[in-house]
């Protein structure tokens, strides 16, 4: 018997189970990889936006569930061009051109695993600026009611002058709503301002005492 050819046969066999062993622990190396989440639950906080036209205004970062990257699209209803969207953060600008009116912001984020749609992700209201009360406004006031002692070749400071009103403008409110016939009154010997004609006065000093 070759006792030599025995052993060098039990070496190679008992090698070969420990490099079965061994490849038995050896860890996974081809794992597959956890696939991409479409994008879910987009928000924005808060979800609302309120501009005066002539303003611009962004919304804050919106949040979102699944896997980043993501890029970003908006689409309006109704179309509004002014109304744009960053394609890496998702936040929604309006610009200072955009038109007064109520916009819906629809939004699609899109990353690996597709695209998802979010209808009326923001509401949007562009209001149109209120109008101001200029000195054209209460002229007819002051040449109808403030006749003939402060209109021009009256006795005192003609309040039909832009320089003059705005300058007097604080005595004039003053005496106006005086109770008629009381020390001061104006117009005098003459009747009480509406509280129209007042309240019109008023809003001029208001909006800042403008000319036109």
């Amino acid at each position: 018997m070759n006792v030599n050819k025995y052993k060098t046969l039990f070496k190679l066999a008992f090698l070969s189970v420990l490099v079965i062993a061994g490849c038995k622990n050896e860890p996974e190396t081809n794992d597959p990889q956890p696939s991409a989440q479409k994008a879910s639950n987009l928000v924005y906080s808060p979800n609302s936006l309120n501009v005066t036209a002539g303003q611009s205004v962004s919304s804050a970062t919106p949040t979102v569930d699944g896997t980043s990257p993501f890029t970003y699209s908006l689409t309006t209803t109704p179309t509004n061009d002014e109304i744009t969207i960053d394609a890496n953060s998702g936040v929604i600008t309006v610009s200072a051109q955009s038109a007064a009116g109520t916009f819906n912001a629809n939004v699609t984020v899109s990353n690996s695993a597709g695209e998802s749609s979010f209808s009326n992700a923001l509401s949007i209201v562009v209001s149109a600026p209120s109008s101001s009360t200029t000195f054209v406004d209460v002229l007819p006031i002051i040449q109808s009611s403030c006749a003939p002692c402060h209109i021009a070749g009256g006795s005192n400071t003609d309040y039909s002058v832009y320089s003059n009103a705005k300058n007097n403008i604080s005595s004039i409110i003053n005496r106006i709503k005086r109770a008629q016939g009381t020390p001061g009154f104006m117009p005098r010997n003459g009747s009480k301002l509406s509280d129209a004609d007042i309240a019109l006065i008023e809003k001029w000093q208001t909006d800042g005492l403008l000319e036109n």
